[in-house]
């Protein structure tokens, strides 16, 4: 047999790694310093304007959807029940 090839696991050599130069942005960053924190303001619940209490004077039901709402839907819910009583014929 040949004596220059090598018998078994042949790994490959190592070269060295090159060395990461950190740049100066992050240079004068300090943990000695306190961080501050920015506060928010909570909002608070703001008084009705002149606008919306003149609107609501002259006509207390401006705001009422939910009801109005409601009253539609039983409306169409009592139309469907009723054609629900009829008997539907075949087209075919």
């Amino acid at each position: 047999m040949n004596q220059n090839k090598p018998f078994g696991l042949i790994l490959p050599k190592k070269h060295k790694a090159l060395q990461v130069k950190t740049s100066a942005i992050f240079g004068s960053d300090s943990d000695d310093e306190p961080a501050k924190k920015k506060s928010i303001p909570i909002p608070q619940k703001k008084a009705p304007s002149k606008k919306l209490r003149q609107e609501v004077c002259e006509d207390p039901s401006i705001y009422e959807y939910d009801s109005i709402y409601d009253d539609m839907k039983a409306k169409e819910s009592c139309q469907n029940r009723c054609s629900k009583g009829q008997q539907t014929i075949p087209l075919y």
